[in-house]
């Protein structure tokens, strides 16, 4: 029922590159609830296209000062550029902390991406899977997410994220969140969500996000 077409370029690029000369800024918080225990997160996500091959980018992430991590990265492409389906690699070098103790981390992550269109209008589909090592915890942890968005055909738009996050010798993670989006002046998209999630325990957060492109 899906014809895969493309379309353009999402908002969160995953597979994606930006293109030259072009930045995009995300600022995210989360206000979380884990049992009895109440915290926000926050999140910052920036990059911007370095030439047409190359996008660098940093991230930033914390979860009510008990752990977080800050990471640079580069996003490279491969094979073909010029179909509806996309298809990168990304290496990030940073750190993380855990209560206050800050800590080398890298990331791989190899990402496809793919327009979509339906007669309502055009949605992107990205699926990204990523390694990340830190240093100080004894294993690698794996993760895969999915994300599939609509990016036309009308001013409130959906935005559903999946994943899912392993670590050797410990139970598996998850997480399932529903968006709606919606653009205000000057390039810039707003974001609320609603998000479920595994991490050592289960927690349910309100997420609200503003996305900027420059």
């Amino acid at each position: 029922m899906l014809i895969c077409l493309f379309t353009p370029l999402p908002a969160l690029a995953g597979a994606w590159l930006r293109g030259e000369g072009e930045s995009f800024l995300s600022l995210t918080g989360s206000l979380r609830q884990a049992g009895s225990a109440e915290y926000l997160e926050t999140d910052l996500y920036a990059e911007h296209g370095l030439g047409p091959r190359l996008t660098a980018g940093l991230a930033y992430n914390d979860t009510g000062g008990d752990s977080g991590h800050a990471l640079a990265f580069l996003r490279l492409p491969l094979g073909r550029r010029d179909g509806p389906a996309r298809l990168s690699v990304e290496l990030g070098l940073g750190a993380h902390h855990r209560q206050g103790q800050w800590r080398p981390m890298q990331r791989l992550a190899l990402a496809y991406g793919r327009g979509l269109t339906w007669p309502g209008g055009t949605s992107w589909l990205n699926l990204e899977t990523a390694l990340e090592r830190r240093r100080g915890l004894p294993d690698p942890e794996y993760k895969i997410d999915l994300t599939l968005g609509q990016s036309g055909g009308a001013r409130l738009r959906p935005m559903i994220k999946l994943g899912s996050s392993h670590t050797p010798g410990q139970r598996l993670g998850w997480s399932a969140s529903a968006h709606l989006l919606f653009d205000g002046p000057e390039q810039v998209t707003w974001t609320v969500g609603l998000e479920r999630k595994r991490a050592g325990r289960l927690s349910t957060a309100l997420i609200l996000g503003l996305w900027r492109r420059f």
